[in-house]
């Protein structure tokens, strides 16, 4: 059985419980399957598109199908809200952040008319949709461009939501939103793409590299996207800039000695 998150984040815990840790997050729109529930039927056991599986709350999730590929849509915009009417006194039905999936359903002016999940229709502005090709998407342009664009959006353990990040969710937040497919760990993600030997070898940093870091002997811990001309984004505390590249203000020798590898995950 299958269901659909309908509210703008769904946190995914650990164990069904809200003090349980968070793990990672689903979005509005994404598609579930549902492994169980609990006693009471108050939390739902799932797997998200990409494997990951813990308990969500069941109010978070919809029986409605997921909108139909031809007529989706995607928000582009940090944070916004869905109306009841299009106009911006109008009162919000929900909020939507980067990278949710809504239903198209006409328009009227600056406005998109929308179906959410969960079976209610209402307008969203269109400058914050992603309508149409997306230039470059898939690109190491248009990593770098997201990248950005998500810059002092504060850390959070589990988080992959522009409510917060942890390194990892950050990163394949950023990936996916470009079309490409990456684990939700670290330590998997340091298993995706093409070795780079950097800096001890042949090849050079490309932007839309992904460098790691982690104690010897251990698990990865950390990961970040170089964006070219010696610098990285990552999200540390917040997604923030950073530096490969001794002797400037962004550099950070403490994390630079953890470093464990490159790995290349774009090749156009």
């Amino acid at each position: 059985m299958r269901k659909v998150v309908a509210t703008s984040v769904a946190d995914l815990r650990k164990r069904p419980s809200h003090s349980s840790e968070l793990v990672s997050q689903g979005l509005m729109g994404t598609e579930v399957e549902i492994l169980g529930r609990n006693r009471t039927g108050t939390w739902l056991k799932v797997a998200l598109p990409d494997g990951y599986a813990g308990w969500m709350r069941s109010w978070y999730l919809s029986v409605r199908k997921p909108a139909r590929r031809n007529r989706e849509v995607l928000v582009g915009a940090a944070l916004t809200f869905v109306r009841e009417r299009p106009l911006e006194t109008s009162h919000g039905l929900t909020d939507a952040v980067m990278g949710s999936r809504l239903t198209a359903a006409g328009a009227k002016g600056s406005w998109v008319r929308v179906l959410l999940p969960d079976g209610r229709k209402g307008w969203i502005r269109k400058k914050d949709l992603l309508l149409g090709p997306r230039r470059g998407e898939g690109s190491a342009e248009s990593v770098v461009r997201t990248a950005r664009s998500l810059l002092g959006v504060q850390y959070l353990w589990g988080g992959k939501s522009v409510k917060g990040f942890d390194c990892s969710g950050f990163v394949q937040f950023v990936f996916e939103l470009n079309g490409l497919s990456l684990p939700r760990d670290s330590r998997d993600q340091f298993r995706s793409g093409s070795r780079i030997s950097w800096p001890r070898g042949k090849d050079r940093l490309l932007a839309g590299d992904l460098l790691f870091f982690g104690k010897k002997g251990k698990a990865i811990s950390h990961v970040a996207i170089y964006i070219g001309s010696g610098r990285m984004i990552h999200c540390q505390g917040q997604v923030r800039m950073g530096s490969v590249r001794g002797g400037t203000g962004l550099y950070d020798a403490s994390l630079m000695r953890l470093f464990r590898g490159a790995r290349r995950i774009i090749f156009n």
